[in-house]
């Protein structure tokens, strides 16, 4: 919940001791008593015994265990662009690594976390895991901590400062009613409250909320009425029954459109936007124009957290309160209308996103789908449970930027994979997704699936004589071609592709994507000025289009084919407005390779310890791609060309002393050393 961290110093003290002897520690206990808060607290105050990070997991959001390597990759900024097994890839990357994490709600998720838990301890001995969950992993290493709820007032006791529960409360109620100091007005009813409420603390922040319109005495009378009524069960463990009751009792309380919507927004994952409720919540006797004031009043009464900070506002639920929510939806009878609603509405959010990639909008868009990855997965996971292929492949086949230039590859292909086997061959749909499958198994150096998805891509859509649709067979063929050292044929393919885009509404991003095959092919074979002149005419329009993904790959390439022509100081410039406009766009691949062109320039610009230094910061990034220097033997020989210069230049020994500086100098440092800005790397000098 929102708000200050209270309490909790023996617990903090005894999670601390585990974690420094234990390497794989569990904090058990029930929904609401408040395992993240703690977890994350407790791994903020042993950052400084990891040195390569603290990394927190939420786990919540996720459905399909088989997205949890990816899911934690993604948190490590592991780029793997590469068909390894994604647990290999963690294994390998973690082995040398001292570093804390944190698997965050891990209930439904218990064996697969278990599993991968023990798969990365086994292969990193300097790795430490906390997870939170309901029950135990049930692993043989695992240390269980039970987290007991807030500490109590003795009875005839109302001191804060000798119960965490009460000063809980305090705080709490202080917020919802400011300068009202309530539970100094009802010191005996306070205490009370709090033993009744068993000390769990989502208990108490949502009766807390409710001291806006109420007294302590009300509250504690209403709450004692409705534990009357429904704590007769005495199988259910008393915590459990207390945490169910006050969350009935507070939904109780709502207004029945408030009901109503906190039930339809259990559909969410990750948060939402209020756009996004609108539009997936709203029907019946609560219209559109309704719910941003409805979701108002939720977040009022602590049911729902805001987040102002974020542009929009973003809103969340707790698990446990979106549980709750989600049962009443299946009471409702509404589970199935309103996930359609919401896999509706992220389908044609993935459309506008595709529409718009290669335009101005295009890092806004970028991180608005990022910021709603859990609602994407939900969706499209929705409709290949419901088996309407075609429109889980009309969301996975717009999401192909999503997929292709933020590095998961991965995702993208297995959710593309599972939607292609439940369409038809006449599919309109599957054309797209054939084309945006092929370019991703392309990118991971998968050639054979990439040529067989280029195959049949092209026989789908032969005839056609629209030109974007023939620069995507162009691209997909002809990169298949050039990956394979194939220059020739992949000329030829290129040869053969129309001068000018199209409309850009199919495919918007293949002209661009041709152009910059086209400049590829050129550099493997040596065409410099050609490649310089044509990469400049690209940089030029993306410009005008107001682009910047594919604008940094031409800059990449200028630069590469400028060094080439040994025009030094144009190699320098364009290399770094590259790498400056990557900064934005965070792709890991393009990053590194403008840096090791870098590197080459600056040994060439006689600064030998510098390049060295920027060798070492893009093989930290190779490391996290998997697949060096895009797979391209010409590449990965330029790369060695320039260590070959650069140790001939400084000598063995400065060499490693200055390329392990640059290895160990962190990606944001290492960037800005190369970009020239003060940086920790160059203050090595």
């Amino acid at each position: 919940m929102n708000g200050t961290f209270i309490g909790r110093a023996a617990e903090l003290a005894v999670l601390g001791a585990a974690l420094r002897e234990r390497r794989l520690v569990t904090l058990s206990g029930v929904g609401g008593v408040g395992k993240t808060r703690l977890a994350a607290r407790a791994a903020h105050a042993l950052r400084h015994r990891h040195p390569d990070g603290v990394h927190i997991v939420e786990l919540s959001p996720l459905q399909d265990p088989a997205l949890l390597a990816i899911t934690l990759a993604e948190t490590l900024r592991l780029a793997d662009q590469t068909t390894r097994h994604q647990t290999d890839v963690l294994c390998e990357w973690l082995a040398d690594k001292r570093l804390l994490l944190v698997l965050d709600t891990c209930e439904h998720l218990l064996a697969a976390c278990g599993e991968l838990a023990e798969l990365l301890l086994a292969a990193a001995p300097g790795l430490t895991v906390l997870t939170t969950s309901r029950q135990p992993l049930g692993r043989d290493a695992e240390h269980v901590l039970p987290l007991r709820p807030l500490s109590l007032p003795a009875p005839g006791s109302a001191d804060p400062a000798m119960s965490d529960a009460l000063a809980l409360l305090r705080d709490r109620a202080e917020a919802a009613a400011p300068g009202r100091r309530l539970t100094e007005r009802y010191p005996a009813e306070s205490a009370e409250l709090c033993r009744r409420l068993d000390g769990i603390p989502l208990a108490i922040e949502l009766a807390a909320a409710r001291l806006g319109a109420l007294t302590v005495p009300d509250l504690l009378a209403r709450l004692h009425a409705r534990f009357e009524v429904l704590t007769a069960d005495g199988r259910t463990p008393r915590r459990h029954r207390t945490l169910r009751t006050t969350i009935g009792w507070s939904h109780e309380l709502c207004e029945p459109l408030e009901r109503l919507l906190w039930a339809r927004l259990s559909v969410f994952r990750g948060g939402w936007s209020p756009e996004a409720a609108a539009a997936v919540c709203s029907g019946g006797p609560l219209p559109e124009d309704r719910v941003e004031a409805v979701l108002r009043g939720l977040t009022e009464k602590s049911v729902v957290q805001c987040d102002p900070s974020a542009d929009p506002p973003r809103y969340r639920m707790l698990d446990t309160l979106r549980e709750y929510g989600a049962q009443w939806l299946a009471e409702l009878g509404e589970t199935t209308a309103v996930g359609d609603r919401h896999a509706g509405y992220f389908r044609a959010l993935a459309k506008a996103g595709d529409a718009a990639c290669m335009g101005p909008a295009q890092v806004a868009w970028h991180r608005r789908l990022h910021t709603e990855h859990a609602n994407l997965r939900a969706a499209l996971d929705f409709l290949v449970a419901r088996r309407d292929g075609r429109a889980a492949l009309e969301a996975a086949g717009a999401l192909w930027f999503f997929w292709f230039g933020c590095g998961r590859q991965r995702e993208g292909r297995g959710h593309l994979g599972r939607a292609l086997e439940l369409v038809p061959e006449d599919c309109p749909e599957r054309t797209k997704g054939l084309w945006s499958h092929g370019t991703l198994a392309l990118i991971q150096g998968d050639l054979d699936v990439a040529a067989a998805a280029g195959r049949q891509f092209a026989e789908a859509v032969a005839g056609q004589d629209d030109p974007d649709v023939r620069h995507a067979v162009t691209y997909l063929v002809g990169g298949t071609h050039c990956l394979k050292g194939d220059q020739r044929s992949a000329c030829e393919v290129l040869d053969a592709a129309p001068e000018s885009p199209g409309d850009g509404r199919g495919y918007p991003a293949a002209w661009l994507l041709t152009r910059l095959l086209r400049h590829f092919v050129q550099l493997q074979c040596g065409q410099f000025a050609e490649a310089a002149a044509d990469a400049a005419v690209t940089r030029a329009e993306c410009e005008r289009r107001g682009e910047l993904w594919v604008r940094c790959f031409a800059g990449y390439m200028q630069a590469t084919a400028e060094l080439g022509l040994a025009d030094i100081g144009s190699a320098l410039a364009h290399g770094r407005e590259a790498l400056a406009g990557m900064r934005t766009l965070r792709d890991s691949l393009c990053t590194a390779m403008i840096l090791d062109v870098l590197a080459a320039v600056l040994g060439a610009a006689d600064r030998g310890v510098a390049g060295a230094r920027l060798l070492g910061v893009a093989d930290a990034i190779w490391l996290t791609v998997g697949r060096r220097q895009f797979g391209a033997p010409e590449l990965s020989a330029a790369r060695a060309g320039c260590e070959q210069r650069l140790r001939a230049t400084l000598g063995d020994a400065v060499y490693e002393k200055e390329f392990r500086r640059g290895l160990s100098a962190g990606t944001e440092d290492g960037i800005a050393y190369a970009l020239g800005e003060p940086s920790l790397l160059a203050s090595a000098d």
